[in-house]
């Protein structure tokens, strides 16, 4: 799976999405200037599509989470469940959904963490992408994209 960086990156550092970076199955450039391409082995990985983490034996362990998404958005837990595993999508709720679509995504990867996964799959304007937690693990530098 391939991550792209507008900035080289020389250690995993807490940023937009905690500990969490995006991935693709392809190259992928989302800046308009150089990029750096790096990729890491998804097969050793243990992942959850976003759909499924409310099906997990344990999913319960989620309630504090979804009680946060219900308050921060003024939603019920059914709608924020769904927030969450992407079966709804914020901007029917709330009018400035930008940084909330960016929020719910990291909240969705941070759900898939408390269940014992590496990272979760996502849909998103691109299509499909993978979070991965990035904590203790190295990328490697493929190249600079230009």
């Amino acid at each position: 799976m391939f991550h792209t960086s507008p900035n080289k990156i020389e250690a995993i550092t807490e940023g937009r999405f905690g500990s969490f970076l995006f991935f693709a199955a392809d190259p992928y450039v989302m800046t308009a200037g150089e990029a750096h391409l790096y990729q890491i082995d998804s097969d050793s990985l243990s992942m959850i599509e976003a759909s499924m983490i409310f099906h997990a034996d344990d999913c319960d362990k989620l309630n504090n989470i979804v009680a946060d998404v219900c308050e921060r958005y003024a939603v019920d837990s059914d709608v924020a469940m769904g927030l969450i595993d992407g079966s709804e999508q914020i901007q029917d709720y709330i009018e400035d959904f930008s940084d909330a679509s960016f929020d719910l995504q990291h909240t969705t990867a941070v759900c898939a963490k408390e269940l014992g996964y590496d990272g979760v799959y996502v849909e998103d304007e691109t299509g499909t992408a993978a979070m991965i937690d990035m904590a203790g693990r190295k990328l490697q530098y493929v190249k600079e994209l230009i």
